[in-house]
C-alpha cells in the first residue's frame, strides 16, 4: 500500500518511536539499545578519551606581514579576537615593537638595517 508520499507502509505507527523526524523501530529501544550505545563499534579507539578530542581541534594562526599586517593584528587583538594565535613579521624593528603580540619575527635586518622597506617590494 502506498501513502500519498509514495512510500509503502511496512510497520504500524505504534511500532515506531517518533522524535523530531528520527524513526527508531520499537524492537531496538530497550536494554539492548542502551548496551549497543555504550559498546564501541571500534574497540581500537577505546583508549581515546573525550579529553583528547581537543587535540584534533584546528589551530588558527593569523600572520601579519609588514606595517599593514601588524596594524591588522593589533586591531584584532584590541577588539578581543580569541581562539587564534598571532604572529607579526616585518623588516621595521621600530614597528615590530608596537605590535600587541609577543610573537614577532624581524626579517631582512641585514638588507634594511632594521628599517622599513620604503615600499620597495624587492627589499620586502
Amino acid at each position: 500500500m502506498c501513502s500519498s508520499q509514495g512510500f509503502s507502509k511496512s510497520q504500524k505507527d505504534d511500532d515506531v518511536t517518533h522524535d523530531d523526524n528520527l524513526y527508531v523501530p520499537s524492537n531496538v529501544v530497550g536494554p539492548e539499545a542502551e548496551e549497543a550505545a555504550t559498546t564501541s563499534p571500534h574497540p581500537w579507539l577505546d583508549h581515546l578519551h573525550e579529553t583528547h578530542v581537543n587535540s584534533f581541534a584546528p589551530k588558527i594562526i593569523v600572520v601579519g606581514v609588514g606595517g599593514a599586517g601588524g596594524n591588522a593584528v593589533n586591531n584584532m587583538i584590541a577588539r578581543g579576537l580569541h581562539g587564534v594565535d598571532f604572529l607579526v613579521c616585518n623588516t621595521d624593528a621600530q614597528h615590530l615593537k608596537t605590535t600587541l603580540t609577543d610573537n614577532r619575527i624581524q626579517m631582512g635586518s641585514e638588507l634594511t638595517g632594521g628599517l622599513g622597506c620604503g615600499a620597495n617590494p624587492d627589499a620586502g
